[in-house]
């Protein structure tokens, strides 16, 4: 419970830890991962440092770099979740009021739970201090990743394109699977017309799509309010390792035939989510 989570980081002090939220599994039951709030970087680095990998009773316990974007996201899937099932809020579950200031994953429809995935300081590409407001930054979006991907996958298939901290957005279904899509959010239009460069590219046996998106879609599907595509589902969520990308990914689809000429995005117009 929460109490065994303040008291595994009390090392850190006492007045380290500002909240805890406990995530839910679809039944209710407490699934394994929390998000902590800590007061400080200082308290955030102590606790990367000093007790990742560390045990809690019979469990070894791991600690991954997180933010507000991807808690409330999941906090969201949950409300969610209860609605379509009817369940009361777990014990433990608390946290303050949606912001959407950080990296994290998007949820798909209807009801999709957010399990992020670790380790995402995507030390492959260049990075600028996220800014309090990120409402500026122009977004791509990108279709057709294998299914094995993570951030520092597409920040290193995306290499030359300055992309702000935490500013890669991966897709989940319903059923937490990835869907092979991703918002990325660059720092100018020049690195827009370098992701869009990247258009058709390979990664691994997979033909990627990048297309111009904005703040506005990517919001739209964290929301719930567009779709995901139909028929892109499946693979494992393992890391993607950058010596892989020239062999096959570990799931996923065999490419198409790449098109001759670069391709709109068409609309969308329906809905689409520390460990």
């Amino acid at each position: 419970g929460e109490g065994n989570v303040r008291e595994f980081l009390e090392p850190l002090g006492y007045q380290a830890v500002l909240s805890v939220h406990l995530c839910t599994a679809a039944d209710g039951r407490f699934n394994g991962n929390a998000f902590v709030e800590l007061n400080s970087e200082h308290a955030v680095k102590d606790a990367l440092e000093r007790l990742n990998r560390q045990q809690m009773g019979s469990r070894y316990i791991e600690i991954f770099e997180s933010s507000m974007l991807e808690r409330d996201a999941s906090m969201t899937a949950e409300r969610r979740r209860r609605r379509l099932h009817g369940q009361a809020p777990a014990q433990g579950a608390r946290g303050r009021a949606p912001t959407y200031n950080g990296r994290g994953g998007l949820p798909g429809a209807p009801a999709p739970p957010y399990f992020p995935h670790p380790g995402s300081n995507m030390p492959m590409a260049n990075y600028a201090p996220a800014p309090q407001q990120r409402n500026g930054y122009p977004v791509v979006r990108i279709r057709g990743l294998p299914f094995s991907s993570n951030e520092s996958t597409i920040a290193e298939f995306l290499h030359g394109v300055n992309i702000p901290a935490q500013g890669v957005h991966m897709v989940y279904d319903a059923n937490e699977r990835p869907t092979g899509e991703a918002f990325v959010e660059v720092l100018s239009e020049a690195d827009v017309q370098a992701a869009l460069s990247m258009h058709n590219k390979t990664l691994g046996t997979r033909y990627i799509e990048v297309f111009r998106s904005s703040q506005g879609e990517m919001y739209r599907l964290q929301l719930g309010e567009a779709p995901v595509p139909e028929g892109v589902y499946g693979g494992q969520r393992q890391p993607f390792a950058p010596q892989m990308f020239q062999q096959a990914p570990m799931a996923g689809f065999a490419p198409p035939p790449p098109p001759h000429q670069h391709q709109a995005m068409p609309p969308m117009n329906a809905p689409m989510g520390w460990q």
